[in-house]
């Protein structure tokens, strides 16, 4: 009898090493982090743009929109539920620099801007923003952002994640079928040692499986809003008071150069 139990734990390992070892993206996902740092992360502003550094530190001012949670009962919504996987995936990205005369003012527009899309502001200091608007409404978004001051430099991205989220599906639906097979032999075991061993393989399962859920989520919320940065830089107002410039050739004054240049 042991020894039918242990070809059957056996033979579940090897399952799940079939469908959670094809991507080691997955293993070494936390689920907790509010980001991934992978290779679609938005590129910097140009060099020698300002970088943020408020006093006080960066302020969150509401809570990003995220996918609905995978649920275990039949018809609960899921990751999947929350975009189309008929097509492609893809994750939109910017980040603006602006040039500005006022910059309390203009991030202000901005985030009205968004927030009339659909958009929330995620992170707001005194020379940044950060907002997420739906997919959808990207291009739209950064016209309207566009048009509040002079963009001094752009940089836009789309990462298509489609390959990955129909793989960590296929994956995800593996593991819930070997955790029903495995939990079946829990109800089965002939014995307190036999179910401990169940147990512990049920629960390694269970944390794979879990992993792999955390990653699809956080792709599809990725995929429904789009993420725009903007940085701001003080354009300082021009002095008027000096009066007109002044010509220091006293002939080149002479041939009336002087006064073609006060023309408007």
């Amino acid at each position: 009898m042991r020894c039918t139990w242990a070809c059957l734990l056996i033979g579940a390992s090897l399952v799940g090493c079939a469908g959670v070892g094809a991507s080691g993206a997955a293993s070494s996902y936390d689920a907790s982090r509010e980001s991934y740092d992978g290779e679609g992360a938005v590129a910097p502003v140009a060099p020698g743009y300002p970088s943020p550094a408020p006093a006080g530190g960066p302020q969150y001012a509401e809570r990003p929109p995220a996918a609905p949670p995978v649920s275990e009962e039949a018809g609960s919504p899921t990751a999947t539920d929350a975009v189309d996987i008929s097509g492609q995936l893809l994750i939109y990205t910017a980040n603006l620099g602006m040039s500005v005369y006022r910059v309390d003012e203009v991030r202000t527009g901005v985030i009205e801007a968004i927030r009339a899309l659909g958009g929330v502001m995620t992170l707001e200091t005194a020379t940044q923003v950060t907002m997420r608007v739906p997919a959808q409404r990207f291009t739209e978004a950064l016209e309207q952002v566009e048009a509040l001051g002079d963009v001094v430099s752009r940089y836009v991205q789309a990462q298509d994640v489609g390959e990955e989220f129909r793989d960590l599906t296929i994956r995800i639906e593996t593991l819930e079928a070997m955790r029903a097979r495995v939990a079946r032999l829990l109800e089965q075991a002939p014995n307190v040692e036999a179910a401990l061993a169940v147990e512990q393989h049920l629960e390694r399962i269970t944390l794979d499986l879990e992993r792999l859920k955390g990653r699809q989520r956080y792709l599809a919320s990725q995929v429904s809003f789009s993420t725009i940065t903007v940085t701001f830089a003080e354009r300082q107002v021009e002095d008027i008071a000096r009066g007109p410039f002044e010509l220091p050739i006293d002939w080149l004054r002479q041939i009336g150069l002087t006064n073609l240049m006060r023309l408007r």
